[in-house]
């Protein structure tokens, strides 16, 4: 990868001591460290004249990097130098929350009226590089849906090689800005494609050894029989008005056990799903259960919810509708958005648990968090080794912020700014973000994206 070099500087957002657009003594435009990233106006021999390279670096954006890096594509636009053309690139390690933020956050800095009509006239197209082993259908169907809320200024290219000639291969995805009126045929044809090529992977996988960890709780591993045995002892332990809930339910097709730590000051519910159907039975003895625990003292300070995936056959569609107008009936909605505390989502490492990443990152671009969410391949998976998703309620556009657990710094963009909102005391009036294509709020889609993964 052409990556940028970094000049020192002794604050981000600054280069050698100078703004952004200060040049060196032959008149070029020294490279910029924004902290979460290195920036580089670079002159290029066919094509537009020039390439403003951004090569992020792994950690989160910080509200004082965003600015400092719109700033100076600010600077670089009004340059007489790419008068007749530049290409934005961006050469990311992954296609997470937080390259999602940034990515939204341009372009709807772009789309402010005072600078639209010279973006789309300088900016000839996007190229979005990101890993040669990184899944290019996820983050063709993560950008796809990201671009339906709101569509580029401009052609976007995502490639895994920055040397790849830009026009649309197998290895090159182009996104056009007029391509939104068809953009739910394009994502259902994305769905099907990565529905395929996940069954592929599969089958691969569990060829190599990497089957399902399908034994029961009985027979797993010392340390997680431990850990197992360990959570379900908790309630003999609570200090606190004891309900006559039974501890554990068994469904067959899924096992749930709840209780009280002590030692966290919350409830806890773990749902482990089996290899059976969910039945017309047990789902009323499921939701009924769940109901009564919520309303028990245990859960009264809050609760986390634990989902171990790993063993989990597909329920149906119609089971999953039925669980979702469970939940979104007001008088619950309400209760578990103030008591469910914390989320934790577990599923089988290898190529399954990358499909999930993917899968919730693009579910909570529309619909974030309303708890902290953690994606696990193990039970007892230390956070810091996990991906969380926090949550906020951002403007419309922006999506909820992803990281690593705690340990690593903290840089995610305060709710109240708008995407491309200044904060350096010069904030303009909010600009109303781009509004979701037709179709784009659809729930259908949404809903498969989560069933097949």
């Amino acid at each position: 990868r052409a990556a940028a070099t970094p000049a020192p500087a002794p604050a981000p957002g600054r280069a050698a001591g100078e703004g952004p657009g200060a040049a060196d003594g032959a008149g070029r435009l020294v490279p910029l460290a924004v902290g979460f990233a290195d920036v580089e106006l670079v002159e290029l021999q066919h094509g537009p004249s020039h390439e403003l390279r951004v090569l992020a670096h792994a950690g989160p954006p910080t509200e004082m990097g965003i600015a400092a890096l719109l700033d100076h594509l600010g600077f670089v636009l009004e340059l007489p130098r790419v008068c007749t053309g530049f290409r934005l690139s961006y050469d990311i390690q992954e296609l997470g929350q937080w390259q999602l933020d940034v990515i939204m956050r341009i372009i709807c800095w772009s789309s402010e009226p005072e600078r639209q009509a010279k973006w789309q006239q300088r900016c000839h197209c996007w190229k979005i590089v990101i890993p040669s082993d990184a899944s290019l259908l996820i983050a063709q169907l993560t950008l796809r849906v990201a671009f339906m809320w709101s569509p580029p200024p401009c052609h976007v290219y995502l490639v895994t090689d920055p040397a790849s000639e830009l026009r649309p291969s197998d290895t090159v995805v182009c996104f056009q800005p007029e391509e939104s009126a068809t953009g739910d045929a394009q994502f259902m044809d994305l769905l099907g494609r990565l529905r395929a090529q996940a069954a592929g992977a599969f089958a691969d996988d569990d060829a190599r050894g990497g089957q399902r960890d399908e034994a029961p709780i009985s027979q797993a591993a010392p340390a997680k029989l431990k850990k197992e045995q360990e959570i379900a002892c908790v309630q003999a332990t609570d200090k606190r008005p004891v309900s006559e809930l039974s501890p554990v339910l068994h469904l067959g097709c899924v096992e749930v056990r709840t209780g009280y730590s002590a030692e966290r000051g919350m409830g806890f519910i773990v749902l482990i799903g089996h290899d059976a159907e969910l039945s017309e039975t047990a789902l009323p003895v499921l939701t009924g259960y769940l109901d009564d625990f919520v309303d028990s003292p245990s859960a009264a300070r809050g609760f986390s919810m634990t989902y171990d995936l790993r063993c989990l056959r597909s329920p149906s569609v119609d089971m999953i509708m039925r669980l979702a107008d469970w939940g979104a009936e007001p008088s619950r909605k309400d209760k578990w958005e103030r008591l469910n505390l914390e989320c934790r989502v577990v599923v089988n490492a290898g190529i399954r648990h990358t499909l999930a990443k993917g899968v919730l990152t693009t579910f909570f671009l529309f619909c974030p968090p309303v708890c902290r969410t953690f994606l696990l391949s193990e039970l007892d998976q230390p956070e810091e080794t996990s991906t969380v998703f926090e949550p906020k309620a951002p403007a419309v556009g922006a999506p909820p912020q992803a990281r690593p657990a705690p340990g690593v710094r903290e840089g995610a963009a305060p709710a109240a700014a708008a995407p491309g909102a200044r904060t350096d005391g010069n904030a303009k009036p909010d600009r109303a973000l781009p509004t979701p294509t037709a179709g784009a709020e659809d729930s259908e889609w949404m809903l498969l994206t989560a069933y097949d993964f």
